[in-house]
C-alpha cells in the first residue's frame, strides 16, 4: 500500500495487525480517505439541513395562516405542508394571481393538488402602481 499525501494510509497499514486479529492474514480494506470523505460529508450535509434527505431538515416552520402566494419566497411557499418542491417552484414563477383557482386555469396545478393546498393560501392582489408624476 503507498502512502497518499493527506490520507490516512499509514494509520491504516499500522492498525492492520489489529484488524486482522494478529494472525498476519491480509484483509482487504476500502480506502481510508473516502471513508473519511463519505463521513465528513454526510455529517455536514445532515447537520445544515440540506434538503437533499428531506425537506429543509430539522428547521421547523409555524404557519399562523394562509399564505400569500403573490409575495410569499420560493422557500416560504416550499414550506407549505403538502406541497412539493416543483409545485412551489410552478406557483413561484406563473405570478401574480388574481385568484387561488387561477393556478388551476393556468395548469399550474391539478384540481386534486389545488384542493390539498386551498387553506394554506390566500392571494392579496398585487397594489395599484403609483400614479406617475408629470
Amino acid at each position: 500500500m503507498t502512502d497518499r499525501p493527506g490520507c490516512l494510509a499509514g494509520a491504516a497499514r499500522e492498525s492492520q495487525g489489529a484488524l486482522d486479529g494478529g494472525a498476519g492474514r491480509r484483509i482487504r480494506q476500502a480506502p481510508v480517505c473516502r471513508v473519511a470523505l463519505a463521513l465528513l460529508l454526510t455529517t455536514l450535509i445532515l447537520s445544515s439541513g440540506c434538503s437533499l434527505f428531506g425537506r429543509g431538515g430539522s428547521r421547523s416552520v409555524t404557519f399562523t395562516g394562509p399564505l400569500d402566494v403573490n409575495s410569499a419566497s420560493l422557500a416560504d411557499i416550499e414550506q407549505l405542508p403538502g406541497v412539493t418542491p416543483s409545485m412551489a417552484r410552478r406557483i413561484f414563477e406563473g405570478r401574480p394571481y388574481k385568484t387561488v383557482d387561477e393556478l388551476v386555469e393556468r395548469g399550474l396545478l391539478s384540481e386534486r393538488e389545488l384542493d390539498r393546498v386551498r387553506k394554506k393560501i390566500k392571494v392579496r392582489p398585487a397594489p395599484a402602481p403609483a400614479p406617475a408624476s408629470p
